[in-house]
């Protein structure tokens, strides 16, 4: 497998604005346009989008002529945020667009080519390399780039950064309201699945071995894993960063969560699959590559010949060049010139006439890129950290103190307020909840018959839980001292929010609230096991049908019911005979229930879309044709 290419560039989507507003805060978020709008009390706005590949949004619907190695695409978050959907984006009006982000920009490249005012296209470094020149292997290059993450350096140079960008833009007609956005990196894989240990994502052995059979990395757990914790390790990073700007007008947008399920070897895919309609981010287009159109063939050719003239200039070029960085910036700096009369092409002096080849390179290290689901996610959030400041913006001063009284006699203070008492529920859904409701009374019993106010029980197991009592205002006050401890926990913390619904929470499962007695007393049940909602599903044919079975743990029960939910969806996919659905007791503790059932043949897929429905967390391996 190849080392993945870059994990040491900030994105940055600086967002300047220019007017500001005096409306009501008040407006739907869904409608982007009319809050802004609202907020800032102008149409006008300057605006400014830095950084690397995925602010330039590489392999993302079409490339835009004349971006040439910046590989800027029509799809980037940036782009939407400037002009996408008819209600999230920036409003119309007296827009100023500067379009810099440059795809393999570093920090320092930021620095350097991106706070100018000119097109920045012609100089930044481009850290993809379309062959194995310079030469590492997998495991040399993962140490390399842990020791780049480990580094103090990272998180200061991205500090560097981002204070000339604030330094900048607070130059401009907005001053101290600029504000900055600073986005993070996604973690690639599903580290917990199984089926990708045995797979390789390496482009010889894809779709079929055209190495001659080579070992390639598999994608086990452990390098998953590890991919993982580099991206994890930037992220923290540039939050360091960030966080040392935060009184400057620099938020941190992290969009790592917004691909829990959508990243690669996520369960049932069988990978590398490039048509999962899931995956968020970009495989290698394997199949394309071994298709290729005549500009295609051209770009490899003027690539070729631009490897040549290197190579004659330098010698060798994995000793004359310590990086890919250096190597690719070489590589594109001699491209033959266009001919002065073409007619296969425009002329020379017009912009555009390399475009077939940055749209050749463009859609070979698109991979490990946000599709257009991820950008809309990011445009999105950072169209949404926006408002929140603009309604803090407009949020009105807090009242000036009274006048001091002419009498030296302090005032008299204010009437204490009814004493309430308060139950804050979290609800009844959600991953962390105490199955057991006599287990959870249990505990209660227990932890008021003792000193400590505070209390873990049932710990590493489904059940575990903490119970506290306290006296908000004396914290000498223990547990024993609680004048309506058990009543507080049992009838208020544990049962006073979640049970009695035979819809949402039919098993009494147990969510906790915290519940707060008149007399100053807090009573409060927390569960600590997160309870993962999995299934484990399939069919086979036999006879006339597709006979399937299916077992699951943790699935909303507004949706699973008992059982009912599932079987409703299940009989969407045809006449369903044979249905058995039952509950499991303590002997299967993996599983709480399992149901099974006959339909037509070739209704897999449509059993494992039936589950998903239902709550299911994935279709287990109900999926494709059948067996």
């Amino acid at each position: 497998m190849r080392p993945l290419p870059k994990f040491l560039t900030a994105i940055v989507t600086a967002l300047t604005l220019i007017g500001g507003g005096q409306t009501s805060p008040l407006a739907n978020k869904t409608d982007q346009i009319a809050t802004i709008k609202r907020l800032l009390g102008s149409d006008t706005f300057e605006w400014t989008a830095l950084g690397d590949s995925y602010a330039s949004g590489a392999g993302a619907g079409d490339y835009m002529s004349d971006s040439y190695r910046c590989l800027r695409y029509h799809n980037a978050y940036p782009n939407l945020i400037n002009y996408g959907s008819s209600t999230r984006r920036l409003p119309d009006g007296q827009h100023t667009f500067h379009y810099a982000a440059c795809s393999g920009s570093s920090t320092s490249d930021v620095q350097t080519y991106q706070l100018v005012d000119q097109d920045s296209w012609r100089k930044p470094n481009f850290q993809y390399a379309l062959g194995n020149i310079p030469h590492r292997t997998c495991q040399d290059q993962r140490n390399v780039t842990w020791d780049l993450l480990n580094s103090p350096k990272l998180p200061n140079d991205i500090d560097t950064t981002v204070k000339k960008i604030v330094t900048k833009g607070r130059k401009g007609p907005v001053g101290d309201k600029f504000k900055l956005y600073v986005t993070g990196f996604p973690q690639f894989f599903n580290a917990d699945t199984d089926g990708c240990d045995s797979v390789t994502f390496a482009r010889g052995a894809n779709p079929v071995p055209s190495d001659g059979g080579l070992p390639h990395f598999k994608m086990t757990k452990g390098i998953r894993a590890e991919f993982n914790a580099m991206s994890v390790k930037l992220n923290e990073a540039i939050e360091e960063a960030v966080s040392r700007n935060k009184d400057q007008g620099v938020r941190w947008v992290p969009i790592d969560q917004e691909l829990n399920g959508h990243r690669f070897c996520e369960p049932g895919v069988v990978e590398p699959d490039q048509h999962n309609p899931n995956l968020w981010l970009f495989h290698y287009p394997y199949l394309e590559v071994n298709a290729k159109t005549a500009d295609d063939q051209q770009a490899d050719a003027a690539l070729q010949k631009a490897l040549e003239n290197v190579t004659a200039r330098v010698g060798d070029v994995s000793k004359a060049f310590k990086t890919h960085t250096e190597f690719i910036d070489a590589l594109f700096d001699a491209l033959p010139p266009p001919p002065e009369d073409s007619s296969s092409h425009p002329p020379a002096t017009q912009k555009g006439f390399f475009d077939f080849i940055w749209r050749f390179i463009g859609a070979r290290i698109k991979v490990f890129h946000p599709q257009l689901p991820l950008h809309q996610r990011i445009s999105d959030m950072v169209l949404d950290a926006y408002i929140n400041d603009l309604k803090h913006d407009n949020a009105p001063p807090p009242p000036p103190p009274p006048p001091p009284k002419s009498s030296d006699a302090p005032p008299p203070p204010p009437p204490t307020p009814p004493a309430h008492e308060h139950n804050a529920c979290r609800g009844v859904s959600g991953e962390y909840f105490v199955p057991s409701r006599d287990l959870a009374v249990e505990n209660a019993k227990a932890f008021c018959a003792q000193a400590l106010n505070k209390v873990i029980y049932n710990p590493g197991t489904a059940n575990e839980l903490e119970l506290s009592a306290r006296k908000v205002d004396d914290p000498s006050k223990t547990t024993l001292d609680a004048p309506f401890c058990e009543g507080g926990l049992i009838g208020n913390a544990i049962d006073g929010c979640d049970g009695g619904d035979p819809v949402n929470n039919p098993r009494n499962k147990k969510y906790g609230s915290t519940f707060t007695t008149p007399d100053g007393w807090e009573y409060k049940m927390t569960p600590l096991a997160r309870q993962e909602n999995k299934v484990r599903c399939d069919a086979w044919y036999k006879g006339l049908f597709d006979t399937f079975w299916i077992n699951g743990k943790n699935l909303p029960d507004a949706k699973l019911g008992n059982g009912d939910g599932l079987k409703h969806e299940i009989q969407g996919c045809g006449a369903l005979t044979g249905w058995v659905f039952e509950w499991l007791g303590d002997d299967e503790p993996e599983w709480e229930w399992r149901a099974s059932g006959r339909l037509p043949i070739g209704t897999k897929s449509c059993v494992g879309n039936a589950l998903v429905t239902a709550g299911g967390a994935d279709k287990g391996n109900c999926w494709g044709a059948g067996r």
